[in-house]
């Protein structure tokens, strides 16, 4: 019996249970696309801009732990959507790339948009394997079909990521012999279905030894809470042991920071009583946090300094525990499972005494310290405080509302002074941390979460990459609140280059006419006494709004952000090239 591969193909992605397609046509993946089309079960969310598309889907297995397909002509993913793939690869998103090497017979002729890595070519396929767990290469149809079910596996197993089919030629999609081997099989023997892992009780007994010793413990939370879905789980253990919570700038929201143990981020860009709590603690617990550099505030000793603090940490993948810093002890597994195992018996290792004196201790220090507070939040001016916009939003949003960064300063007032008060809320870039994430990933937000207020707060120069997602938001029905902190500059550069300011000006540009142009609503405020009833207006519309907000560009972050303590201030260098630190989560 003969059949055709991209028939199966169909057959494995919706017996995969994959939702969503986001690409663009071309090549020779319209017959991919337009046999999905046909059959009316996935739905395919055609973008403006393969950089857009690839953003979207990132955010999706963000959000859902499931995998989305990316899917577009070679030469275009690979490029363009590279940013959103290598998100997904740095951040563990699940997310399956379906591509074309080349559109017909003549890959070793040099043909125009050939990705064949032959002579006069491209190699697509070389491209994608430097950004994905795993990419195949399909040369007949029973490669398509094999190649999309361990694409599909490569996806969501162990620490999830990005993998690849690339499709040869046009032939490899059509019939094939279902008599003859290799034999073909269903999707589900080759998706295991395997209990999720944990630490064995002997080291669930180590952890707690070393917790139970410990005088000022804290946790230290990263993605691998997201992407574990351990809110709930994490949340627990830290009521049950009163510990107090930090989170890394990717872990941003993984508990909900008006909780009374949270301490909000960590780091150059976070809160002061995070960075004390932490450079007092004589132990540190790591869950799914990798303890990088943009965490620690560049490994500064005076926030985390393995030869007087204890580290424990836990992580799914053995490679990333003890990676960046010697630890005391590592519990490889599942983050939901292990946190799972650790609130069996976390009640017995902390006295009543001792969880009252570290809730006083957290309470103590965010008086004295202050806890996402500035006075700019409050001031009203024109042009606009940037720090004016965050504090309105946290007077306004509503309490579940999904809020996205994107890249510059933007990113850094937002991540200091946005006030999360739901777990999981907030959205960021973290993998690559690219200008431009914000617009789409919103709109993927939305798609997945269509009766929660989505807002993106993003600078001028990454809503000039990607404004082509307000298109994609009208077309599909998904309304998102995009925020523009515009001051027609790169925001990192210009403010750390000083009075003398070099290759960083733009020309002042209209994102409240470009949104009328798409169809969306658009407001430009250039004084704060305006934004909040526009912010209002824009969330009850129920029609995707871009606030163009004209800020003050002497509000300076590098100087504004009081978030390092003043013994990490003796490690830090004294600034002589304004890119000697790292300005970036």
């Amino acid at each position: 019996m003969e059949r055709k591969a991209v028939d199966v193909m169909c057959d494995l992605i919706e017996e995969a249970e994959i939702e969503y397609v986001f690409g663009i046509q071309g090549g020779i993946t319209y017959r991919l696309f337009n046999a999905l089309g046909r059959r009316g079960k996935v739905k395919l969310i055609i973008a403006r801009h393969e950089q857009s598309a690839a953003i979207m889907a990132a955010t999706y297995g963000r959000l859902t732990g499931k995998p989305a397909i990316l899917m577009g002509q070679g030469p275009f993913i690979a490029s363009s959507g590279g940013f959103g793939i290598i998100e997904a690869y740095l951040s563990g998103y699940p997310l399956i790339v379906i591509s074309d090497a080349v559109t017909n017979s003549f890959g070793q002729k040099g043909m125009i948009q050939s990705g064949s890595g032959e002579y006069g070519s491209f190699d697509l396929l070389g491209i994608l394997r430097k950004m994905t767990k795993y990419t195949g290469l399909a040369t007949t149809p029973k490669q398509a079909i094999q190649g999309l079910q361990q694409a599909i596996k490569h996806a969501c197993t162990d620490r999830k990521g990005p993998a690849g089919l690339v499709i040869y030629q046009p032939e490899v999609y059509e019939e094939f012999n279902e008599n003859e081997p290799p034999y073909l099989y269903g999707m589900s023997g080759y998706i295991c279905e395997t209990q999720k892992s944990s630490p064995n009780d002997e080291q669930i007994k180590k952890a707690f030894e070393l917790i139970g010793n410990a005088e000022r413990p804290v946790i230290i939370a990263g993605n691998g809470i997201h992407m574990s879905n351990s809110y709930a789980e994490l949340k627990e253990f830290c009521e049950l042991t009163s510990i107090p919570v930090a989170t890394s700038y990717r872990g941003k929201s993984v508990l909900n920071e008006d909780h009374p143990l949270a301490l909000g981020m960590l780091s150059d860009y976070g809160q002061l009583v995070a960075n004390t709590i932490v450079g007092e603690a004589d132990l540190i617990i790591s869950l799914g946090c990798r303890l990088g550099p943009s965490d620690t505030a560049q490994e500064n000793p005076a926030l985390i300094n393995p030869q007087k603090q204890k580290i424990i940490q836990v992580d799914i993948d053995p490679h990333r525990a003890g990676w960046t810093f010697p630890i005391d002890l590592s519990l490889i597994g599942d983050l939901k499972a292990t946190l799972q195992k650790f609130n069996e018996n976390a009640s017995s290792i902390v006295n009543q005494v001792v969880a009252t004196q570290r809730k006083e201790r957290v309470q103590k220090y965010k008086k004295e310290l202050g806890y996402f507070e500035d006075p700019f939040t409050t001031i009203d001016s024109s042009p606009v405080y940037p720090q004016r916009i965050i504090g309105i939003l946290n007077e306004v949003l509503p309490k579940d509302a999904f809020l996205m960064t994107d890249a510059g300063t933007n990113r850094a007032w937002t991540a200091h002074l946005y006030q999360s008060k739901t777990a999981g809320s907030v959205v960021v870039p973290g993998g690559i941390a690219g200008m431009g994430s914000g617009p789409p990933a919103a709109v993927a937000t939305k798609i997945v979460n269509p009766d929660k207020c989505v807002v993106a707060v993003v600078g001028d120069g990454g809503m000039a990459m990607t404004a082509n997602s307000i298109s994609t938001s009208v077309q599909h029905n998904c309304p998102v609140v995009l925020i523009v902190m515009n001051d027609s500059r790169l925001g990192m550069p210009s403010a750390r280059q000083g009075k003398k300011t070099i290759a960083t000006h733009f020309t002042d540009t209209n994102f409240a006419d470009i949104a009328k142009g798409y169809g969306a609503k658009g407001v430009r405020i250039k004084d704060s006494t305006q934004f909040k009833s526009a912010l209002i207006d824009a969330i009850n519309s129920n029609v995707t709004t871009v606030l163009d907000v004209i800020i003050d560009v002497e509000r300076n972050y590098t100087k504004e952000i009081n978030a390092v303590t003043e013994k990490m201030k003796k490690y830090k260098k004294v600034e002589a090239n304004p890119y000697d630190e790292n300005a970036f989560f």
